[in-house]
């Protein structure tokens, strides 16, 4: 998932390093189908991720993993999981 959102689908805005930072174009919005998508992606993950039904198969995702070791994981695949 995080190579699909990090690497493939269209992002919401450019990057903002350093350099950009005292960039005037950065606060005018970024249109195009690009964002138009991103936008969409995010609703869809944001609207699948409030139903019970996702969350509990992020949380048998996440039990599969190494890092399920990690106290903090299994603290927020219990909530998750609610």
């Amino acid at each position: 998932m995080w190579q699909l959102l990090g690497d493939v689908e269209p992002r919401t805005a450019p990057s903002f390093p350093p350099r950009r930072w005292h960039d005037d174009t950065v606060s005018a919005p970024v249109r195009g189908d690009g964002p138009r998508r991103a936008l969409a992606t995010a609703v869809a993950l944001v609207e699948a991720g409030r139903t019970r039904t996702v969350r509990r198969r992020l949380v048998r995702t996440f039990s599969s993993e190494p890092a399920f070791a990690e106290p903090w994981l299994r603290r927020l695949s219990r909530e998750l999981g609610r």
